[in-house]
């Protein structure tokens, strides 16, 4: 590792993971990975921070009954919403704090798969993760402003 140290990277991304739950500053902490692993590592690093915090909201998600006590009823809602948006939900609120973590945890609630979930949550953090800084929405193209990822097929977009 870089100058950060395996300590440092631990802690980054065990921050991103908890950022489901907890009020983390997640920008802040992917600047931190970049400024103490370099470009390449800090975005990997984030990416990982990112992907995991998906996934825990997914199985936060699937057990929403027993441990939020989500009644039957919003977890069919749940599932409707998941049905009609799916992966396209994932990606388009990752850069929207509180709502990419309650998507993840209604989409886990609505029987999604967690690798689904998680291709998601990195197609939508390609660009977050890899940059030191939010890039304005006018520097992304329109294929991507109307598919939000172009780089993942299985997400359908319209023309």
């Amino acid at each position: 590792m870089s100058d950060g140290g395996a300590f440092a990277a631990v802690v980054g991304v065990g921050l991103l993971v908890g950022d489901v739950v907890l009020p983390v500053p997640s920008s802040l902490v992917m600047l931190a990975h970049g400024a103490l692993f370099g470009v390449g590592l800090g975005t990997l690093l984030s990416l990982l921070g990112t992907v995991g915090a998906a996934v825990a909201g997914v199985w936060i998600g699937r057990r929403s009954e027993r441990l939020l006590g989500v009644p039957a009823g919003e977890r069919r809602r749940a599932q409707d919403l998941v049905d009609r948006w799916g992966a396209v939900a994932v990606v388009a609120t990752r850069p929207v704090p509180v709502l990419a973590e309650a998507v993840v945890i209604m989409a886990g609630a609505a029987g999604a798969s967690a690798l689904q979930v998680a291709a998601a949550a990195a197609g939508g953090c390609r660009r977050r993760c890899s940059t030191p800084w939010p890039a304005p929405s006018w520097s992304t193209p329109p294929v991507a402003q109307r598919c939000f990822s172009p780089w993942w097929p299985w997400l359908r977009c319209s023309g």
